[in-house]
Order: structure tokens, then C-alpha cells, then sequence
């Protein structure tokens, strides 16, 4: 993609070659949702790789001492990518790989989209709900083929270590109705998932009765008999109850397991200590939180870290998820005013937060 041309094409990773014909639409900033959805279309895909002329991408090269301590690395980088950009860049606005080493430095290579016209690529695509593995510049996919689109295509540093990978997400980009969307689709996915389960679970225990029944004795007398068979559906009863609360517990503590990539979280760093928010949000992917929103807060000299929880959606578990990957801060509770709220949880950083090496 250029300022003012979309061109799709598809890639034979086998020989490495252009597959098929290649589609081209002129385009600007008015009518990117139309050639994209246009291009994609005749693509016949839902995931593509997005690939931006030079003059959409920011692209720099410099050096650290390599001594440099590995748990603020991100945020020294994020210096020089202040200096260097001439725009207010989030932590999800850029990214960058470490390189080879030479003369105790270690070299870096920083990606970023010009991001004033990259929000109107992004929200495009994301209407288009087609899928993005990759975004890239057109001369970095060049170190890997001479053919751009031949290079993208063969690029592997996608998900990883931070400092081993270059990549940029579009989840940044996501509108609140598309998250309350996938957040509602996730319930019902596993409303619906609980009760197939239980009733496959009771099927089965109704099967079994009817096919494998207890013992009788045949030969005691007519009144025995009735007694029996009393007494031996009592049983066959009591256990099919019991089966039943089993499965129903086992089935709520599958409705009880969190999936915590659909809650949105802001975290907003209030130190003056660079690049924090990235540390936590890195943090707390580790634990299967995936939507961030980073930023700076309203000032930089907060000293209590705070911690807002704004779900009705198990917001006690959340609470313990997040003591136990942050440690013990100030939190509020409280259930939203409305259904129109955009995040579920705002961190703000304080300078008493402490995360360990």
C-alpha cells in the first residue's frame, strides 16, 4: 500500500513466486474501506499481509551499550524513537528487533507506521474484518527477497520474545462495538459450549442405565421382588443425581475459567519512568490478557498505584489474577454505569509499583 495505491497479490511460498493475477485499485484517504475491501475481495482471503510503501513507515537503525539491563530495554529504545519520530507515539504504535553485536553495542532496528495515516489503513482493514499477520515496510521485506511481496510473505519474526520479533497489531485500532461484540460472542460460545457437554454427559448416563440395570435375584418371591426392584431404582437413582451434580459442578467450573483476552485494560503510566506501561502490558500477557490500551496518564508523579474494575464479569477473580502478577496496590471495584464503557479495567502506575527482574 502507497498513498495512493492498493495492490493485492498472492504469494507461492513453495517456489516463491507470484501466484495468479495481481489487483490494483487507486485509492486516498476518503475511499481506503472500498479499494481494500475491493482488493481483498478479489483476493479471496481472510488474512493477508500488509505491506507499506517506505513513505508510510518510519525505519531506524542505532546502537546500545550492550550492557544495557535487558528489563528496561524497551523503555531506552523508547527514547531514542521519541527523539527520532516527529510524531506522540503509544507503546503499541511501534516496534523494535535487537541486531548483531559489534564493539560491545548492540545494534536495533525500530518500525513504525506514519501513524497519521496508518489509523485510516487500519480501521479500513478492520472493517473489512479480514485478518493482518504482519505489517511491514517495503524495504525491510527486501532483506529477505528482492521482490517485496515475495519478502513479506517469507517474514518469521511475527510472535515471540519483544526484542526477537518486529511486528505491529491492529488491535489498537478496534472499536468498542467490536469488542463488546467479541466479549458477548465469547459468553454465548461458552453458555452453549457448558450445556452440549452437559447434555452429552446425561445421555450417556441415561444410556448406561437402561443398558447395564443391577442385579436381581430372580427366584424371591413376587413381593420381594418389588422391594427389590424398589430399593435397586432408589440406588440407581441416588447416583444418577450424583452423576448429575458432578457433571452441573464440573460444567460451572468450566463457565468459572476466565478468558481473559476479552477484557480490555488501559494502563496508563503516572512515572517518569519511560516505557513502564509496556513492561506491565508484557506482563500481563503472560497471564492471557491480550487487548491493551497504552498511554501516558495526567501527570507523572503519582505515588499509589491504582487498579479500577469496571465489569460485572467476575471482577473478585480478576482482582486476585491481577495481585498475583502485580502484587498488592490500591483497588476499586465498581460495576459501570452503563454497557458503553471502554475498557473493563484502568491501571494506573504509581511510583510505588515494583516488578521484579
Amino acid at each position: 500500500m502507497s498513498n495512493n495505491t492498493i495492490k493485492g497479490v498472492k504469494v507461492n511460498l513453495g517456489d516463491k513466486t507470484i501466484a495468479g493475477d495481481t489487483y490494483e485499485a487507486a485509492c486516498n484517504e476518503s475511499n481506503f474501506f472500498d479499494c481494500i475491501t475491493d482488493v481483498i475481495s478479489k483476493l479471496k482471503t481472510k488474512e493477508i499481509d500488509l505491506l507499506l510503501d517506505d513513505q508510510l513507515c518510519y525505519v531506524l537503525n542505532f546502537s546500545l551499550d550492550k550492557n544495557i539491563n535487558k528489563h528496561y530495554e524497551r523503555a531506552e529504545v523508547f527514547k531514542h524513537v521519541q527523539k527520532n519520530i516527529p510524531e506522540v507515539l503509544n507503546d503499541s504504535d511501534w516496534d523494535y528487533k535487537e541486531g548483531g553485536e559489534n564493539d560491545n553495542k548492540v545494534e536495533f532496528l525500530i518500525f513504525a507506521p506514519v501513524k497519521s495515516k496508518f489509523q485510516f489503513i487500519a480501521k479500513a482493514i478492520l472493517n473489512s474484518k479480514c485478518k493482518v499477520r504482519v505489517v511491514e515496510s517495503v524495504s525491510l521485506a527486501k532483506f529477505r527477497n528482492t521482490d517485496p511481496f515475495i519478502g513479506i510473505a517469507l517474514k518469521k519474526d511475527i510472535k515471540g520474545v519483544d526484542s526477537q520479533v518486529l511486528n505491529i497489531s491492529l488491535e489498537q485500532f478496534t472499536s468498542q462495538e467490536q469488542k463488546n461484540r467479541k466479549i458477548e460472542m465469547h459468553k454465548i460460545s461458552v453458555v452453549l459450549t457448558a450445556a452440549l457437554i452437559g447434555g452429552i454427559v446425561l445421555s450417556l448416563i441415561y444410556f448406561i442405565s437402561k443398558t447395564f440395570p443391577g442385579n436381581q435375584n430372580l427366584e424371591t418371591s413376587k413381593n420381594d421382588m418389588q422391594y427389590e426392584n424398589e430399593d435397586s431404582s432408589a440406588v440407581s437413582l441416588e447416583n444418577l443425581n450424583t452423576e448429575e451434580t458432578s457433571e452441573t459442578t464440573e460444567s460451572q467450573e468450566n463457565i468459572d475459567k476466565l478468558e481473559l483476552s476479552v477484557y480490555s485494560i488501559q494502563i496508563l503510566n503516572g512515572t517518569g519512568k519511560a516505557g513502564l506501561a509496556a513492561k506491565v502490558s508484557e506482563l500481563l500477557k503472560t497471564k492471557g490478557f491480550a487487548d491493551f490500551e497504552i498511554g501516558n496518564a495526567d501527570k507523572n508523579n503519582y505515588e499509589k498505584t491504582t487498579i479500577f474494575i469496571q465489569t460485572i464479569e467476575n471482577p473478585e477473580k480478576l482482582k486476585g489474577i491481577f495481585t498475583e502478577a502485580l502484587g498488592e496496590y490500591e483497588y476499586t471495584i465498581k460495576e459501570p454505569l452503563n454497557s458503553k464503557i471502554k475498557y473493563d479495567v484502568i491501571i494506573t502506575l504509581g511510583n510505588d509499583l515494583i516488578i521484579g527482574e
